[in-house]
């Protein structure tokens, strides 16, 4: 029970970094507030596009439907076809002096050729998602 719980929580902190900083489960265009970036990157690590527009980051976050993913087992025999890798610009504490902001790396989303799969890729913990049919048409074809 408690592993799963860490994991709930894991993933729903990923995917509210997704949202910035505002805590909140309605993933809209308004709650983007810092400079972000999505790097694409097809299965064979090459860069395929880097989503850095607003219009840009809102079209994907609101094509990749998370209220309709299910956490799910991974079969064993999937074959990575793509990632994307989300980036955020750090909080600045004006406390700390002064200080630029550095942008780091919050999670990856891989997905796979042979079914309809995610893996949210922490660094700490891997959560794989059952992903709609759509969704993942979606995702393949921005690398594609």
């Amino acid at each position: 029970m408690t592993r799963r719980l860490c994991v709930s929580l894991t993933a729903l902190l990923c995917l509210l970094a997704m949202a910035g900083c505002r805590v909140t489960t309605d993933f809209n265009a308004e709650e983007f507030s810092k400079a972000q970036k999505i790097v694409v990157t097809d299965g064979g690590g090459t860069e395929r596009a880097v989503l850095t527009e607003e219009t840009d980051i809102e079209a994907f976050v609101e094509a990749v439907d998370v209220s309709r993913w299910r956490m799910a087992e991974k079969p064993a025999d999937l074959t990575p076809s793509g990632s994307f890798t989300l980036w955020q610009e750090e909080t600045i504490t004006a406390l700390l002096g002064e200080k630029t902001a550095e942008t780091r790396e919050i999670c990856t989303l891989q997905c796979y050729e042979d079914g309809d799969y995610l893996t949210i890729v922490t660094g700490v913990v891997d959560l794989t998602f059952s992903i709609p049919q759509e969704t993942a048409a979606y995702l393949r074809s921005l690398w594609a």
